[in-house]
C-alpha cells in the first residue's frame, strides 16, 4: 500500500497527483534501463515523498541510485524533478568519472542533455572545475554537436557556452 504524504497546504489534489505519479512510475520503463520491472519498489516510490524529503535523502544514495533517480525524475516524472540537479552536481569530483562513463554510453539526447546540466551545475556550484577539464569539455561539445534535435542541441550549447 502506498501512503501519500499531505502537503503543508493540505491540497487534496496533491495527494491524488502524488498517487498517480507513483502508479505511473511503477509501470514505466526506459530504453536505457534506468527503471525496469526489476527496479526496487523503494526506488520507484521516492517521488511520492515531498520534495524536501527527496532532497534530504538524495545525498545518502550511492552514485548508481542517484543517477537512476535523477534520469528517471527528469525524463519520466511530471513535472520533471529538476530540483535533483543541484544535490547531484554538489557531489562534484566524486561522480565525474562514473558520470562521464554514462555520458559516453548515453543513447538518447534527453540523457545527454540531463548530464550536461549536471556538469554545468558543478561549474556554477564550484564543486568541480568542469572548464579546466579539457577532455570533458571536448567530449561534451562533440556529443552535443551531434544532437539531432535542434532545440535541445542549442539549449545544451548555451549551457556549455555559459561555462566559459
Amino acid at each position: 500500500m502506498i501512503t501519500v504524504a499531505p502537503t503543508p497546504a493540505g491540497d487534496p489534489w496533491y495527494g491524488f497527483l502524488a498517487l498517480m505519479v507513483a502508479l505511473i512510475s511503477t509501470s514505466c520503463t526506459s530504453s536505457d534501463g534506468v527503471m525496469s520491472d526489476k527496479t526496487p519498489v523503494k526506488l520507484r516510490q521516492v517521488f511520492v515523498a515531498p520534495i524536501d524529503q527527496q532532497l534530504e535523502t538524495f545525498p545518502s544514495y550511492d552514485f548508481e541510485t542517484q543517477y537512476r533517480l535523477y534520469i528517471y525524475g527528469n525524463q519520466k516524472v511530471e513535472p520533471p524533478a529538476l530540483y535533483l540537479i543541484r544535490p547531484f552536481a554538489a557531489e562534484g569530483a566524486t561522480i565525474v568519472e562514473p558520470l562521464q562513463r554514462r555520458f559516453v554510453m548515453a543513447s538518447d539526447e534527453a540523457t545527454i542533455r540531463d548530464i550536461v546540466l549536471v556538469f554545468a551545475d558543478m561549474k556554477h556550484l564550484g564543486s568541480y572545475d568542469v572548464t579546466g577539464d579539457k577532455a570533458l569539455m571536448d567530449m561534451m561539445w562533440q556529443r552535443v554537436g551531434r544532437m539531432k534535435d535542434e532545440f535541445w542541441r542549442e539549449f545544451c550549447e548555451r549551457e556549455l557556452r555559459s561555462l566559459d
